[in-house]
């Protein structure tokens, strides 16, 4: 609605005013602090536009959902479903860490988990979308991909971290010491 947009105005002047972007070469300390405070920013959004717009508002912007959205109606796939699909693509990053936060799984345990969660996700995506559709749906999401890896992704407002739990390749053996004289 127009007074969304005034409040979503209005709350990234502020942030804008406080935070210039900067023109320069890597990250200056201008650009450091509005990473920083980039959470508050979307808290503020949020106050402003209230949990359910809010929510509506960055899935406007999920790279899943804009793909479900756009093709949906071409492959029979509505914008509930849609909706609904890209969250649980967006949801597999949380699913992934409670794996690999799981103290009673190994490593290779936990790795097996998350690549069945993504092939799992995967399945699901597809039975809806069909197999030809499923690539362009879930390859837009990298943290998705990074869990098609079997890699756990933590999300943050400040980016995303992965922790891989793939096969660790074994060191070299070290050489053999010189015979000494």
């Amino acid at each position: 609605t127009d007074d969304e947009y005034r409040a979503l105005a209005a709350v990234q002047k502020q942030f804008n005013e406080k935070f210039p972007l900067v023109p320069m070469a890597g990250m200056g300390m201008v650009q450091r602090a509005r990473l920083i405070d980039q959470p508050d920013l979307l808290e503020q959004l949020r106050t402003s536009l209230g949990d359910a717009r809010y929510a509506e508002w960055q899935l406007a912007g999920d790279r899943p959902y804009q793909q479900l959205a756009n093709h949906g109606p071409a492959i029979g796939v509505s914008r509930e479903a849609a909706r609904e699909l890209a969250n649980l693509i967006n949801e597999a990053p949380a699913a992934s860490m409670k794996i690999a936060e799981n103290p009673a799984l190994t490593r290779e345990q936990k790795h097996a988990a998350i690549l069945a969660l993504g092939a799992d996700i995967r399945a699901k995506v597809g039975a809806q979308v069909g197999a030809d559709n499923v690539n362009r749906v879930v390859d837009g999401s990298m943290s998705f991909r990074q869990i098609e890896s079997g890699s756990a992704v933590r999300v943050t407002p400040r980016g995303i971290s992965v922790i891989p739990f793939g096969p660790v390749a074994p060191r070299p053996a070290a050489p053999p010491a010189p015979p000494r004289p």
